[in-house]
Order: structure tokens, then C-alpha cells, then sequence
């Protein structure tokens, strides 16, 4: 039936589930590990190799997937996240840097795999729905793996967690072995489809939706972990950072639904005016209080932004050119996380989110002249410039 979770949807999200449950328990407490290693600058330097390669390898990602299918490169990729989290074991920045570097670029081929695969497995009609039912078992594997492994840190400390949780993506292997593998024929040159795709005026204002998504994700990984340790305690990274994992659990497939039936563009107003409010929350956040209430407000956010960005994927792109608007909205993502990595190095205390609302004000203006036009249109225009 058209307007159910098909099986492989079901499969795709289980597996995400897993991978994920692994490797976003790790990654929160990245930067906290070298912090208290003395060492604070090779956690960011790590992410941020891990999000630049990311941006750069997503337009051969499309071409690899679009050869291999959509699957195989998703079970090819997984191996790197354990990978990864093993290597952060060493702490030592010559294994860690390389492994950092592949997890980047196979990061890149599950995503856009990811992506496409969503697309294509589901009823357009249901886009929402089961974007909103993969937001939501990839948020109850991501936010159990973020909140076991903070209980867990006293008792068997980083490295000892970090060895346990790094062969969780494994797990993963037989879900994604069982998805049915969809493919279609491929009818264009994917190299020059995804070149005119990163320049396709359309495609890159819209893609401003996605930039201030992930921006501030790459302030809940980077900076604002740090934020809640010195103002509440270490103890409290996991319960508050896990919020941003809960909220989706709570409220994606809800909303997901109801922008299938209402459509997207008033989810995408709240989402900046949620983000912007949050943000500026965050001016005060020395307070406890009001570093709790932004990051819960964030938080929400978050649950209702990570539905529609994969729902919109499916909304602005065709059949033939799915998997190069995927890479291109990939590519934009990992340059905000990379962004928001870079200021939380660069700015000190306050100045961080005073330049994080400057972002978030300018992406939405670089958005602003798509905001009353019907994304069949957008689609049209899309498929017109990448033609």
C-alpha cells in the first residue's frame, strides 16, 4: 500500500539505527576526550578533516553510487565508522588524522546513498511520512548511543567506551544486506549533471535550508558540549545533547506527516525563526537556565528540520538527477558543520553565536527569493539547469 513504511525503509532505518547508535555515541564526546587529554585542538582538527573531505568527495559519491548502486555503497561505507572510532583509541594524531580523512569520504557515499535510496524507495505522496519514520529510528539508535555511553564513561572510561560502541555500525552489515537493491538506468553523464548542479542558482538557494540546519548541529557537536561542561558539568553533556536525538524520536514522524498534507514551506519559516531564537538564547548561556532552554528549543528544532531536509530532497529533484541534488545537498551540510567547527575555534565566548546568528540571518536571505515559489517549480528549474 502506497501510504505505508514499506520493508525497505523499514531495513534502511534499522541499519541506520545501528550505525549511527555507534558512531554519534562516540562522536559527542570527541572533543571532550582530547580536552581533557590535554590535546583539545586534535578533536576539532579531526572533525574538521572528517567534514572537509565530506564536502569534497560528495560529487564523486553520486557518480560511485549511480555505477555501484545505491546499496553496495552503503555496505562498502560502513567498515570506516568503526574504523574511526577504533582510532581515536590511539590518540595519536598520525592514525587518527587518515582515519578521520576515509571516514569523510565513505561518509560521504552512505549519506547521498542514504538519500537517494530513501527517494527512491518510497510514494511520493509519502515522502514525509517515511523521512519522518528514518528521522525517528535514526534518532532513538543515535540518542541511546549518545546517552549509554555518558553512564557509561565513568565505569569504563573513553577508551574502554569508545571500543565497545566502535563495533556497533558492524551490526548494521545484515539490515542493509537485505534492503532490495533499486537502481535505475542511468541516461546522463553524472559528471557534468553533478558540475551543473553545483552551480545551479536554484538548486544552491535552496540549499541555504540545509546550510542552517547543519550549522547548527556543528555547534552542538563542537563548541556547546564544552559550553555545558563548564556551566553545568560533564555529567550533563549526555542528557542535554541527547535532547537533540529525543526530539526527533518524539516529533519527525509527526511532522513528517503533516507536511506531506500541509506542505513544507511553513515547516521551513519555523525552522529559521526556531533557530534564530535559539541561537540567540545561546548569547546567554553562562546561565544554566538559559543554556537549557536554548538547547532544548534547538532541540525541537532539530525535530521537525531533520524530517523536512530529507523530504525536501525528494520534493526538488526528478528521477534522473536524484542522486546529484543528493550529493549537492550533502556538500552543503558538511560545509556548515565545517563551518560552525571552524568558528568554534576561531571566536571566543559570546562572539561565537553573535557570528552563528550573522549565518543564520544571511542563509535565510540567499533563500528568501524562493520562499513563495511551489517546489514543483523549484523542481522544474532544477532540472532545467542541470539539464
Amino acid at each position: 500500500m502506497a501510504h505505508s513504511i514499506n520493508r525497505n525503509a523499514k531495513l534502511l532505518s534499522a541499519a541506520f539505527l545501528l550505525i549511527f547508535f555507534g558512531f554519534d555515541g562516540v562522536q559527542q564526546y570527541v572533543t571532550t576526550f582530547f580536552d581533557g587529554a590535554g590535546i583539545k585542538q586534535v578533536g576539532f582538527v579531526s572533525l574538521i578533516i572528517l567534514y572537509s573531505v565530506f564536502t569534497l568527495v560528495n560529487p564523486i559519491g553520486a557518480v560511485v553510487i549511480s555505477k555501484i548502486g545505491a546499496k553496495r555503497s552503503m555496505i562498502g561505507s560502513v567498515f570506516f565508522y568503526t574504523l574511526y572510532c577504533l582510532s581515536l583509541l590511539t590518540a595519536n594524531p598520525a592514525l587518527i588524522y587518515p582515519a578521520s580523512a576515509l571516514l569523510g569520504a565513505f561518509g560521504a557515499v552512505l549519506w547521498t546513498a542514504q538519500n537517494s535510496y530513501l527517494i527512491r524507495a518510497s510514494d511520493p505522496a509519502v515522502y514525509g511520512a517515511n523521512a519522518g519514520f528514518f528521522s525517528t529510528l535514526f534518532s532513538v539508535g543515535a540518542a541511546s548511543g549518545v546517552l549509554l555511553l555518558g553512564l557509561l564513561l565513568p565505569i569504563l572510561g573513553y577508551r574502554g567506551g569508545f571500543a565497545l560502541f566502535a563495533l556497533v555500525p558492524l551490526v548494521a552489515l545484515p539490515f542493509l544486506g537485505r534492503v532490495d537493491d533499486i537502481r535505475v538506468e542511468v541516461k546522463s553523464n553524472k559528471w557534468r549533471e553533478m558540475r551543473r548542479a553545483m552551480v545551479s542558482r536554484t538548486a544552491l538557494r535552496m540549499s541555504a535550508i540545509w546550510f542552517v540546519f547543519n550549522f547548527i548541529q556543528g555547534l552542538m557537536l563542537g563548541i556547546v558540549p564544552l559550553e555545558i561542561k563548564r556551566t553545568i558539568g560533564v555529567w550533563a553533556i549526555g542528557l542535554l545533547v541527547g535532547s537533540f536525538y529525543i526530539m526527533p524520536m518524539l516529533f519527525a514522524y509527526l511532522f513528517g506527516k503533516l507536511s506531506d498534507l500541509r506542505g513544507r514551506r511553513g515547516m521551513i519559516t519555523l525552522m529559521y525563526v526556531l533557530s534564530i531564537a535559539g541561537v540567540g538564547l545561546m548569547l546567554g548561556a553562562r546561565v544554566p537556565a538559559v543554556l537549557v532552554a536554548a538547547i532544548l528549543l534547538l532541540a525541537f528544532n532539530f525535530g521537525i528540520s531533520r524530517t523536512i531536509t530529507f523530504a525536501l530532497v525528494g520534493d526538488i529533484s526528478n528521477e534522473q538527477n536524484v542522486e546529484s541534488v543528493s550529493a549537492l545537498v550533502w556538500m552543503v551540510q558538511s560545509i556548515a558543520f565545517t563551518a560552525a567547527l571552524v568558528v568554534s575555534v576561531f571566536f571566543e565566548g559570546q562572539a561565537v553565536y553573535s557570528v552563528s546568528l550573522a549565518v543564520i540571518v544571511f542563509s535565510y536571505l540567499i533563500f528568501l527569493p524562493l520562499r513563495r515559489v511551489p517546489l514543483a517549480v523549484v523542481r522544474e528549474r532544477i532540472a532545467g539547469e542541470i539539464l
